[in-house]
């Protein structure tokens, strides 16, 4: 409550004979009806969410082929390293979605893996919803991990319109969490990315769902136009660190890149 609001009511408490009773109960009674409508609206979010199509889900064991996170993770450690990393991303944005992008320090390590695995930790909660994005045009990583066999993707709907968002949302064997690809000529994508259409894809996607998250695989930001375009269209950036394949200006120079209002944090990926 700001200043002005206090006095003004200070000032009317005083006045016997004005209707502060009256206006007080309005408000409280305005306040708990939209306070009603918005955990209705939440309730709602989560039945929606939770009840997803899903034709099926991988098994245990081809969780752990691919070395994916899930409710079978047998490494405790592990697992509360990516679900602090989640409360990070979500206390940082407080109530709201975002869109957060992954990218690598270096250009010879690809970070799809962890951009799975950091989008199945919030795909983990029944009232969340994920997607991953892959803008890296040079990988196909993410294809191979789902088992999914793409035509169109994300660059075919930014140039046609005759493509819907709709068709470039694939199922994955990961219950909650849904896959966007490259798609089909990607070559000009950084053409594309910078394009109004982009913004307004992302914001399109994010907006379906209050408890949807969006994470981006990008390419490393040490040589990609591609990722620097990406960071208009991000709210969040998480930097992977390869172990033992990177010097500490290459770190440097990638931070001083992203810029510290969007750096959501830095990772070591040790293996």
């Amino acid at each position: 409550m700001s200043i002005i609001e206090s006095a003004f009511l200070k000032n009317q408490k005083k006045n016997p004979n004005d209707h502060s009773d009256n206006s007080a109960q309005n408000r409280k009674r305005r306040k708990h009806r939209t306070g009603s409508q918005t955990l209705t609206n939440q309730f709602a979010i989560r039945d929606d969410i939770a009840t997803m199509s899903q034709r099926r889900e991988f098994t245990k064991d081809e969780y752990q082929e691919r070395g994916l996170i899930s409710k079978y993770l047998e490494d405790p450690k592990l697992m509360n390293e990516y679900r602090n990393l989640r409360t990070k991303l979500l206390s940082e944005n407080r109530s709201e979605n975002f869109i957060a992008m992954v990218t690598s320090v270096t250009p010879d390590f690809d970070p799809t893996l962890m951009t799975v695995n950091i989008a199945s930790t919030f795909a983990l909660d029944e009232g969340k919803t994920s997607i991953v994005i892959n803008a890296n045009v040079s990988s196909t990583k993410a294809n191979d991990i789902f088992e999914t066999e793409t035509e169109l993707g994300l660059v075919d709907v930014l140039i046609s319109e005759n493509v819907s968002i709709d068709e470039i949302i694939y199922e994955t064997p990961i219950n909650r969490l849904r896959y966007i690809p490259i798609g089909r000529n990607p070559e000009s994508s950084a053409e594309y990315f910078s394009d109004i259409r982009m913004k307004k894809t992302m914001e399109n996607i994010l907006s379906r769902y209050s408890e949807r998250y969006l994470f981006l695989n990008a390419p490393s930001i040490a040589n990609s136009a591609d990722t620097r375009i990406l960071l208009e269209v991000c709210d969040k950036v998480l930097l992977v660190v390869p172990y033992g394949k990177c010097t500490e200006d290459n770190i440097r120079q990638a931070v001083l890149a992203i810029g510290s209002d969007k750096l959501a944090g830095i990772i070591l990926e040790e293996f």
